[in-house]
């Protein structure tokens, strides 16, 4: 009898923290996406697409002062640009990145990428997505905590390199 009792505990511990799981990837996470490129984000993969139904194209090359722009309400750091959109993605699951740049000035031509990166936003948390540069082109993920009204300090979100998904 007495472990007829500890495995129904350990059953419905089982179930409880499952139930955790699911219920933290039913609530989302906020992304700020500045347009300094083209960026498409892909909700739920580990890895890009171009099949991938649910990608967005967040960021694109050759946005004007006249673009609209999508706006939820995120807090703002103190180094917020002024061309961004904000997205909701699923909390708890992996969400790519892919980002490429490129630039053309007297018959000079810059470029970087594509590149692709993987991070775990949590659900409730907010983070913003823009091109880094130190010694190279990077893709710069970091997580915003509130710190007053509207504003917010930002660090960096762990985040791996990504790759284009095997075709099937």
């Amino acid at each position: 009898m007495r472990h007829k009792w500890l495995w129904l505990g350990l059953v419905a511990g089982c179930m409880v923290q499952f139930s955790a799981l699911a219920e933290e990837a039913a609530y989302p996470a906020r992304v700020r996406v500045y347009q300094e490129g083209e960026i498409t984000l892909y909700p739920g993969a580990y890895c890009y697409s171009e099949d991938n139904p649910e990608k967005i194209l967040a960021a694109e090359i050759g946005f004007t002062i006249f673009s609209t722009h999508k706006r939820l309400g995120m807090p703002e750091t103190g180094d917020i640009k002024l061309n961004y959109n904000e997205y909701v993605v699923p909390g708890g699951k992996p969400v790519t990145v892919k980002l490429f740049w490129q630039a053309e000035k007297n018959g000079m031509r810059a470029s970087c990428g594509p590149l692709a990166s993987t991070f775990y936003p949590q659900a409730g948390h907010d983070y913003d997505i823009s091109l880094g540069y130190a010694t190279g082109c990077f893709i710069q993920i970091r997580e915003l905590f509130t710190i007053g009204k509207d504003k917010a300090t930002a660090t960096p979100a762990p985040s791996g390199a990504s790759y284009p998904c095997r075709a099937g």
